[in-house]
């Protein structure tokens, strides 16, 4: 599925509260803000596979608590690029309550 699809798919299931998106090369920062927007009720995310997220959408999410206020859970593939880790430590300080987790495939399987 490309980004635009993803997006769409996004807009039509308003009242979603957990999703995981599974193999999600798609899973960017653009179309993890366009779920944010569509799913206001939206509390647990997981997307696995090879990650896509720069750690832009971290800092988006610090800076505006009004996007997805209720989210509590935010699970990603292990990422070891350092951009990703810092803005991601930084989400984790801004939303102390919200609980941000990586995992390695190997844990995912299992």
């Amino acid at each position: 599925m490309t980004p635009e699809p993803a997006i769409r798919l996004a807009e039509v299931c308003l009242s979603l509260h957990e999703a995981c998106l599974r193999e999600a090369s798609i899973a960017t920062d653009t179309v993890l803000l366009a779920f944010f927007k569509c799913y206001p009720k939206l509390h647990t995310l997981q997307v696995t596979g090879r990650n896509s997220s720069s750690g832009s959408l971290f800092d988006h999410l610090a800076a505006h608590p009004e996007v997805v206020p209720k989210l509590k859970a935010l699970q990603f593939t292990s990422n070891t690029d350092k951009g990703f880790l810092r803005s991601m430590k930084a989400l984790m300080t801004a939303r102390i309550r919200m609980e941000v987790t990586l995992q390695t495939q190997h844990e995912l399987i299992n």
